[in-house]
């Protein structure tokens, strides 16, 4: 089998990482994999790197012709048995080019989006439960979507630096307690929570230290946060790193205190990384951690983070356990195979029905 996999956006976050580690598990499935980026961004570098093909197309609009008639024209003397198109202007662009050559398309939303740019695919993919109820809410038929959970490759971290060491490299004590997470920095991801609970542990006499990896439009905001709560110098913000391994082996708990979330790549790095997890407990949070890998509260504001990550570092017993359950259940629920196999269970599905009739017009598309 050959799939056309096309998906904007840069090699950084959620979707990328998990789309390059589901490509590498489908190579066992016997399903060629190639892939169309965005002209000029970084993610065809790093697939490039991990030795897939990787066509580079000029598309930078919601519907760009130019774009388009590459995609055609790829799509034709490629011959592909199916496009899978991730992100909203790869669908769009994706989607008219597959009604062109009448190549089947199926396409992932890995958010909590709405349904306008997805719903006239062959197929949807979800990340999660919550995010394929979200779609059905919209009015999308059951049947028309597949969830199929994230995944990563946990091998990287197994060789973590040690604790110590990986806390000076961003300028910490061993004994200081560090708390951090890897996100984009937006306000969606609930990082004013964060870092009002580590003001509160610090303001309980706790040598607390906050840790944020990540860039986005709201930067600015949350070091500006950090000073008016008086932790300015027990706030580190070093910006995107691709070094995500030497940054969980600093942390000393990961706090998550999305307001909406459909997956979380980075709770699956922190679980292999075997770091306990404060949660919301929102949307597709809860099928990513179990009562018994995370703590998840269903009560979001400082006091609540902060009294969950007091507890973990005071237990070492429940801290031991909920990290132990949390790396046994990124091995198996999240691995590598088993999201491979879910997708290729989803392209053979696909190709099984006849040919593909549009549903609407391609002027509906437009």
């Amino acid at each position: 089998m050959r799939a056309f996999q096309f998906i904007e956006g840069g090699a950084r976050y959620g979707a990328a990482v998990s789309v390059m580690n589901t490509a590498e598990g489908m190579r066992e499935c016997e399903i060629a994999v190639e892939f169309g980026v965005f002209a000029g961004r970084p993610l065809g570098e790093a697939l490039r790197e991990n030795r897939f093909v990787v066509h580079e197309i000029p598309a930078h609009r919601r519907i760009d012709f130019r774009g388009i008639r590459t995609l055609v024209k790829l799509l034709r003397t490629r011959r592909f048995n199916l496009v899978h198109t991730h992100l909203s202007r790869a669908t769009t662009n994706g989607l008219v080019a597959a009604r062109l050559t009448r190549t089947p398309i199926v396409s992932t939303v890995h958010g909590m989006n709405r349904k306008y740019t997805y719903m006239y695919t062959d197929h949807i993919m979800t990340v999660s439960e919550a995010a394929k109820r979200h779609l059905m809410a919209q009015g999308v038929d059951e049947g028309r979507i597949t969830p199929v959970y994230n995944c990563i490759q946990t091998a990287p971290f197994d060789a973590r630096p040690d604790k110590a060491v990986a806390k000076a490299a961003f300028g910490f004590a061993p004994k200081t307690y560090v708390l951090g997470t890897i996100s984009r920095a937006h306000r969606q991801k609930g990082i004013d929570v964060a870092i009002a609970a580590v003001a509160d542990l610090r303001g309980e006499g706790v040598d607390a230290k906050y840790l944020f990896i990540g860039d986005g439009p709201h930067l600015g905001e949350f070091k500006a946060l950090a000073a008016e709560l008086g932790i300015a110098d027990h706030a580190v913000f070093p910006g995107f790193s691709p070094a995500v391994v030497e940054a969980l082996s600093a942390m000393d708990v990961f706090l998550f205190p999305t307001h909406r979330e459909a997956f979380g790549i980075s709770l699956l790095e922190a679980m292999a990384a075997e770091v306990p997890i404060v949660a919301s407990s929102v949307d597709g949070v809860p099928e990513v951690l179990d009562e018994g890998s995370g703590v998840l509260l269903g009560v979001r504001t400082p006091y609540t983070f902060a009294h969950a990550a007091y507890r973990l570092m005071e237990d070492a017993g429940y801290r031991d356990e909920i990290v132990a359950n949390a790396r046994t259940r990124v091995e198996t629920v999240f691995s590598v195979q088993n999201t491979a196999r879910s997708v290729e269970r989803v392209y053979r599905q696909i190709l099984r029905r006849s040919e593909p009739t549009p549903r609407h017009n391609l002027t509906d598309v437009l």
